[in-house]
């Protein structure tokens, strides 16, 4: 189903990321495009090529893709790579069992289905889905993770890392020199950072193996005669600082 890069790209363009933040979230964290957290110098000009929410776009490249629109609003295969036409572009859905996630899925699964994706919402207890990502039934998940440097992006996408933690299928021997000269050869981290804004964009340009939604928030809560006390976010999964005091 998910062969052709436009087809990725337009659940990219799909999700309304800035909805999911103040709705689900309440306006904490920050609605993500990229891979990386913002603090990391890996992400810096990134979002300039990544998709974001423009569901007319995601429309397009599905149409681009050999989609076209069934007559009950889901898309079936016309001349889609890989696809046998008359498919209909229905896929299972994995997440986690817990609330965040059921209903993050819900609301992903509706903008999908605006474009005429029709995805079956399967939850799962952790132990379970770590054990389904290393399979070979994957179609469409939906799942979280944190890390505070720019080599997450070897972890999930080198080639050396297929099948697991490599599950999205990324094999690119360009890809994984670039990763190797970052990760090895490189003497500083400014040189690194630089290498690495180059690395994320060939992965969000050339591969677009997911679509990004949020980076979590930190909230910080003291009383109010703590003073001078400024947090530094070091986790990479950490965006969004907020800083709230209460009375004695």
């Amino acid at each position: 189903m998910f062969r052709d890069i436009r087809t990725r790209q337009a659940i990219g363009y799909a999700i309304d990321r800035d909805l999911i933040v103040e709705t689900i979230y309440q306006g904490l964290g920050r609605a993500a495009t990229t891979y990386l957290s913002e603090q990391l110098g890996g992400d810096e000009g990134v979002a300039s090529v990544a998709p974001s929410y423009n569901e007319a776009r995601a429309s397009e490249l599905l149409a681009e893709a050999g989609w076209v629109m069934g007559e009950d609003g889901v898309l079936v295969a016309e001349s889609v790579e890989g696809v046998d036409p008359g498919t209909r572009f229905e896929v299972t859905y994995w997440t986690y069992q817990e609330d965040e996630y059921k209903r993050l899925a819900e609301v992903t699964q509706n903008m999908l289905a605006a474009v005429g994706i029709k995805a079956n919402i399967q939850l799962m207890d952790n132990p379970t889905y770590s054990a389904e990502l290393q399979g070979d039934k994957t179609q469409l998940i939906l799942r979280q993770y944190g890390w505070d440097n720019n080599d997450i992006l070897e972890w999930f996408h080198h080639s050396k890392y297929l099948p697991y933690p490599n599950y999205l299928g990324v094999n690119d021997a360009t890809f994984d020199a670039m990763l190797d000269d970052a990760n090895y050869s490189t003497p500083t981290w400014e040189e690194r950072d630089a290498k690495y804004v180059e690395i994320h964009k060939y992965l969000v340009e050339n591969w677009y193996p997911w679509a990004p939604i949020r980076q979590p928030a930190a909230v910080f809560i003291t009383r109010s005669y703590v003073e001078d006390f400024e947090p530094v976010p070091l986790v990479g999964s950490t965006a969004t600082v907020t800083w709230l005091k209460v009375s004695k």
